[in-house]
Parts: C-alpha cells; sequence; structure tokens
C-alpha cells in the first residue's frame, strides 16, 4: 500500500511539474521547427504581379501582408514598427499608399523580419537578428490611417509634402513606439506656410499627441 501511494505520489508531482512547464516544452519545439526554415540574412523575392493588381493600401491593410508572410515562419508574429515609402504618384490624401516597409518580430524563430510592399502586394522580406524593441500588440491599433489623414487635414490643416521639381503631393504615415515605449501613429506633411511638421496621434483611441516642425535649411526643401 505504501508503494502504491508513492507511486501515485511521484506520478502526481510530475504531473504537476509538465503543466507548469509544458508552455517552455512546445516553446523549444516550436523554435527549432522554425529555425529549420530559416537561415540568417537570407532574403525572398515574391511575384505577386499577376495575382493582384496594383493597388494603394491603408496601414492597417499593409501590417496584414506583413503578419500573414511572417505566420509561414512564426505562429505568433508581432509588428515592430511600419511606414509609408516614397512613391512617384502622389497619394496619401485618402489614408492609402502604394509602398510600405515594415518590421516584424518572429519570437519563436528568434529572428526578425523585414517586409517591403510595393504597389499594395508583397515584394519582398528578409531575415535579420533579433532585437530587444518592444512589440506593438494588434489591440494597440484599433484607428486606421485613412481615418487620421481627415483629421489631420481638417482639424490641424496638416498639407501634403511636394517633392522638389514634382508637382506630386504626398503625405507619409508611421507606426513606432516612442522613447516611453508607446505606440505612436504619426502622419508626415506641411504646414500651410510651407515647413515640415508630423503629426502625433494615439493609434488605440485616436487622441492627439502633440505635433512636430521643423524649420528648412536653405535650399534643403
Amino acid at each position: 500500500m505504501k508503494l502504491l501511494r508513492f507511486i501515485f505520489f511521484v506520478i502526481f508531482v510530475f504531473c504537476f511539474w509538465y503543466s507548469v512547464n509544458i508552455e517552455k516544452f512546445q516553446y523549444v519545439e516550436k523554435a527549432a521547427v522554425f529555425q529549420e526554415k530559416i537561415e540568417p540574412m537570407s532574403e525572398f523575392t515574391v511575384d505577386s504581379s499577376k495575382e493582384i493588381p496594383d493597388r494603394e493600401i491603408t496601414l492597417r491593410e499593409a501590417i496584414l501582408i506583413s503578419i500573414e508572410i511572417a505566420k509561414q515562419y512564426d505562429p505568433n508574429p508581432e509588428l515592430l514598427n511600419i511606414n509609408s515609402v516614397a512613391d512617384k504618384k502622389g497619394t496619401g490624401k485618402d489614408g492609402k499608399k502604394p509602398n510600405w516597409n515594415s518590421m516584424v518580430s518572429l519570437p519563436h524563430a528568434n529572428y526578425r523580419m523585414s517586409v517591403t510592399i510595393v504597389n499594395g502586394k508583397l515584394k519582398e522580406y528578409k531575415f535579420l537578428d533579433p532585437s530587444d524593441d518592444k512589440p506593438i500588440k494588434n489591440i494597440d491599433i484599433s484607428i486606421d490611417s485613412d481615418t487620421f489623414i481627415q483629421k489631420a487635414i481638417q482639424k490641424y490643416n496638416l498639407k501634403p509634402i511636394k517633392a522638389k521639381n514634382s508637382a506630386k503631393e504626398n503625405y507619409h504615415f508611421k507606426i513606432q513606439r516612442n522613447d516611453e515605449q508607446m505606440p505612436i501613429f504619426s502622419i508626415e506633411g506641411y504646414t500651410k506656410s510651407g515647413e515640415y511638421m508630423e503629426i502625433y496621434f494615439n493609434p488605440l483611441n485616436g487622441s492627439y499627441l502633440g505635433k512636430g516642425i521643423k524649420q528648412f535649411e536653405n535650399g534643403e526643401k
């Protein structure tokens, strides 16, 4: 009887220990599986031109494209930052841009993924060493660029950026954490007098957080 009790006790202790550590085992197992699929600094080009027409997309749509490709290598990828990229068309007045760059954390695979979106489609992605940057959760972003741009134009009179020797006008969008580790949505444009200005919003509740104005040096524009 004592031996039987001892056996039951050992089984109970083992089951308790295993239940406490099962997530660690799963983490190690997943990390090993995904790391087998990745080589450091490897870069992949994607040809999706025939499947999807050229288009302009919002910031959240660009995040979705980035996360979807990252899920092929990690079950729980998380956004680190994202920003729109210059184009020759003159875009952004409706909160949409064709070109985006994002950085995504792959915690299980222990990598970062740099994602390039061109004409609203995945163009290429590259694996980089991990970083200590705090990811931006999906729940941190409830308002999209098409809403923020209207507020920036109507309430804060933000003007589009005019490229030198070009009639094209652009706005640019970005999400990243600031020095206080708070997620910040920023829109780049010009003031009425032609000074470079960024307007900052809280991407969760849409509240205005401030602005930054840069004085141009002679010939800098």
